[in-house]
């Protein structure tokens, strides 16, 4: 594995026919902040992923995986900002514009600018959100999530 990738330990487990990454709790730091962190066993955070939103190693396939085996899931940090980019600054750029948008138009249907620009604007935001919540696979796919058995 190269040095700079962010990684998490998991375990394979089979469930409902598919193969799924079950992830150990907490990243290995020891620090104060840790009590309020997801990954310390708080009710956030990812705790499973399907195998099939995994790139492998040429030595490990999804079809090698079996059941109770660890492997380590790394990604890169400039993917995990890509999708990042994407996750924040879209949703905001929605905003801005359609409020930039229905502040605009405003005063050609007769509505009042304020009134206008936020509904656009929170209209533009739920839009962008939806998109990216139903487009999760896809995300995924951008992070390109690499897996290595543990101890290859």
């Amino acid at each position: 594995m190269e040095h700079g990738w962010i990684t998490r330990q998991g375990t394979v487990v089979h469930e409902h026919g598919l193969i799924e990454i079950r992830f150990q709790p907490g990243c290995g730091a020891a620090t104060s902040a840790c009590a309020g962190c997801p990954s310390s066993g708080g009710a956030g955070g990812a705790r499973r992923l399907p195998a099939t939103h995994l790139s492998f190693s040429d030595s490990l396939q999804a079809d090698d995986l079996r059941p109770g085996e660890s492997i380590t899931m790394a990604v890169r940090p400039a993917s995990l900002t890509r999708v990042a980019l994407v996750c924040f600054a879209a949703p905001l750029a929605a905003l801005l514009a359609g409020a930039w948008l229905g502040e605009s138009l405003a005063g050609r249907v007769g509505v009042d600018p304020d009134t206008a620009g936020a509904t656009a604007g929170l209209g533009a935001l739920v839009l962008v959100w939806l998109s990216i919540t139903r487009n999760g696979p896809a995300l995924l796919r951008m992070l390109k999530l690499n897996a290595w058995r543990i101890g290859s």
